[in-house]
C-alpha cells in the first residue's frame, strides 16, 4: 500500500499562478499561431508541477518526488533503516517575486512538517505537512508504529 501526500507547488504560489496565466495565454494564442505551443508547454510545466511525498508501507521506503506537468513522477526512493527518527518541525517559507517596477510581492506559508531523519540527524524526507502540531500527531504515531522507529 502506498500513501501519497501533496506537499507544495514546485515553483511556489507566485510561479504556479504565473504558469496558469501562461497556459491560458498559450491556449488562446494557439488559435492564431503555432508559437502558442511554447507558452502552453512552459505554462503547464510551471503551473501543474507539484511536489509529493510517497510512502510505500509494504516495502518500507519513502521518497520526495516531483510530478512534472502534473503527470510524470520523478524522485529517489529512500529505504527506512534502523536508527531513523521522526520529528515535527515548524516551516516558515517565503516566496518573493519582483515586478519590472522593482516592487516586491511576498507570499508567506507557515505550517508544520512531519520529517523522517537519518541516524545522524540529517533530514531524509518530508512525509507530510499540516496546519498545526495536533493535526500531525495522529500521523506521527501511525508512521512510528508502522515503521518501528523512534521519535526525536
Amino acid at each position: 500500500m502506498t500513501i501519497r501526500n501533496k506537499l507544495d507547488k514546485t515553483f511556489g504560489p507566485v510561479g504556479s499562478n504565473a504558469g496558469y496565466a501562461l497556459f491560458v495565454a498559450g491556449f488562446v494564442l494557439l488559435y492564431y499561431s503555432l508559437a502558442g505551443i511554447v507558452l502552453l508547454v512552459v505554462g503547464a510545466f510551471m503551473g501543474f508541477s507539484t511536489s509529493y511525498a510517497t510512502i510505500d508501507i509494504e516495502d518500507k521506503k519513502v521518497r520526495n518526488s516531483d510530478r512534472l506537468f502534473g503527470l510524470f513522477t520523478i524522485g529517489k526512493w529512500t529505504p527506512i533503516v534502523p536508527g531513523m527518527t521522526l520529528t515535527i518541525r515548524k516551516s516558515n517559507r517565503k516566496f518573493n517575486a519582483y515586478s519590472q517596477s522593482n516592487r516586491k510581492i511576498s507570499v508567506e506559508e507557515k505550517d508544520f512538517r512531519l520529517i523522517l531523519m537519518h541516524a545522524n540527524n540529517n533530514k531524509a524526507v518530508t512525509l507530510k505537512k499540516g496546519e498545526s502540531v495536533e493535526s500531525l500527531k495522529a500521523d506521527f504515531d501511525f508512521f512510528r508504529q508502522i515503521f518501528g522507529i523512534s521519535e526525536m
